[in-house]
């Protein structure tokens, strides 16, 4: 795990990701602290590097091989690119029309008797307005 590390702190994704494919080849699962120095070191969040997200991809199969399909093989499809995908952020605000969250919580909404059920069993603890808490929720 020593020679993973010191690929990202180099930036060296392709030897990184070779070192990470002989750890998964060996089944050899790293301790969960070299997974988060690795994920770090691969500073992959709103990279536009294909290489990062590849290498981050490699992490994630090497550090959870049980998520990973014991069929879909260490070939170049399986190791590409395109495993980890990047998504816009969300944005609560940027949808016009919100009608269709209306109509799906009226269509879930608890009946009266569910409400009454759960709120006897629960109090309120504290409360603060969202714009003063630390950092503010503005959503």
């Amino acid at each position: 795990s020593g020679r993973v590390s010191d690929a990202l702190a180099e930036g060296s994704w392709h030897e990184a990701i070779l070192f990470l494919e002989q750890m998964r080849r060996q089944n050899r699962v790293p301790k969960l602290g070299a997974l988060m120095r690795w994920v770090r070191g691969c500073d992959a969040a709103g990279a536009d590097d294909r290489m990062a997200l590849t290498c981050l991809d490699a992490i994630l199969r090497t550090t959870t091989p049980s998520m990973v399909a014991p069929d879909d093989g260490l070939d170049d499809a399986a190791w590409g690119p395109d495993v980890v995908h990047l998504h816009q952020p969300w944005e609560p605000t940027t949808c016009g029309d919100d009608s269709a969250h209306r109509a799906t919580q009226a269509a879930t909404k608890p009946d009266d008797a569910t409400q009454q059920h759960f709120r006897a069993r629960f109090s309120v603890v504290g409360h603060e307005k969202a714009i003063d808490r630390r950092p503010p929720n503005y959503h």
